[in-house]
């Protein structure tokens, strides 16, 4: 994307000098080859206009092969540039799932689950706090609770409190912690909230009590 704050930077001319994988992708407007991504199940939260599928695939398998399967701190980048000359910059974004307590994931997180090597269950455990927004789910991969497995028939789903989705069509402005990989050291990560409390403290309306507590 060229509109996420960051500033510009030409690479035309010294090519040679870029770190990482770059591939040459034909111009975006040509309907020849690109296709608007479509998606029917709605699984990958795609964003019509804005997610594009290169019709025929990147032919250059060993290319491929260097594109890292998550991304890591220290990583290369990976990188494209256009027939114009425009270089674009490839960031891997988590797509969160809903799951609130009003709203529970209606199968408790089952089918992702079932379709990657790294998601677990978002089912939560019925609690006070969710108990209301409970729901039974007939699906059958629906997750359980209890065990966070596959139970093959109806199961209840609850959600938690504040477990809402993204919109990646804003890009991924803030890191996450979890327990694959590790994406940058955890002093900086755990940096992040500070930062968002003193923005809140010194931009908000209440900034005048803010600072005062602070």
């Amino acid at each position: 994307r060229l509109d996420t704050m960051n500033p510009l930077v030409d690479f035309n001319g010294y090519e040679h000098y870029v770190p990482g994988v770059v591939f040459n992708l034909p111009d975006l407007t040509d309907s020849s080859v690109w296709a608007l991504a479509v998606d029917e199940e709605d699984y990958y939260n795609i964003i019509p206009g804005y997610d594009f599928i290169l019709k025929s695939g990147i032919q250059d398998e060993d290319l491929c092969a260097k594109v890292p399967v998550s991304t890591e701190e220290g990583n290369a980048p990976v990188l494209a540039k256009l027939p114009d000359g425009t270089w674009l910059h490839w960031t891997g974004q988590l797509i969160l799932e809903e799951n609130t307590a009003d709203t529970p994931n209606s199968d408790g997180g089952g089918a992702a689950a079932n379709n990657t090597d790294y998601m677990e269950c978002i089912n939560v455990p019925r609690n006070f706090l969710n108990e209301e927004g409970c729901t039974i789910s007939d699906s059958y991969m629906a997750c359980a609770a209890s065990n966070r497995d596959f139970t093959g028939s109806a199961t209840v789903v609850c959600g938690s409190i504040g477990e809402v989705s993204n919109d990646h069509s804003n890009g991924q402005l803030f890191n996450f912690a979890h327990e694959m990989k590790p994406t940058m050291d955890k002093d900086v990560s755990q940096q992040q909230k500070t930062k968002v409390w003193t923005h809140i403290a010194l931009e908000e309306q209440d900034q005048l009590r803010q600072r005062m507590a602070w």
